[in-house]
């Protein structure tokens, strides 16, 4: 269980380093792109293309991270009602919802990305 633990937290820590360099070039990027539109008359061709990628992976890995965090949007009105023990039932139902979404997500994901591809 420790051993998979290590491996949960490394997994943890490479997400936030990638999160963090992908928000730092999408934020980059978008700053050129708007300097160069507005000084120079000219901009990056791959620049949009490329945030809007950022975002795709932006939002799948932050989505991830908080869930991992337990720090998703909650509604907590039935954990009142509920013991201890029907409380840890309970929790299955957003996980399972969350899983369900992030299938969705992927296949629009990789819509998109073949949209682009043929464009």
């Amino acid at each position: 269980m420790v051993s998979w633990q290590k491996w949960d937290d490394a997994l943890g820590r490479i997400e936030k380093f990638t999160l963090t360099v992908m928000l730092s070039v999408m934020i980059l990027l978008a700053f050129i792109q708007i300097i160069l539109r507005n000084v120079f008359s000219s901009g990056i061709a791959w620049g949009d293309p490329l945030v809007r990628y950022l975002v795709l992976w932006v939002g799948f890995i932050g989505a991830s991270l908080a869930t991992r965090e337990g720090k998703h949007i909650t509604i907590e009105v039935f954990s009142r009602w509920f013991s201890d023990h029907g409380n840890r039932y309970l929790k299955v139902i957003p996980h399972l919802v969350s899983a369900f979404i992030c299938g969705l997500l992927t296949f629009a994901g990789w819509t998109f990305v073949q949209n682009e591809a043929q464009m």
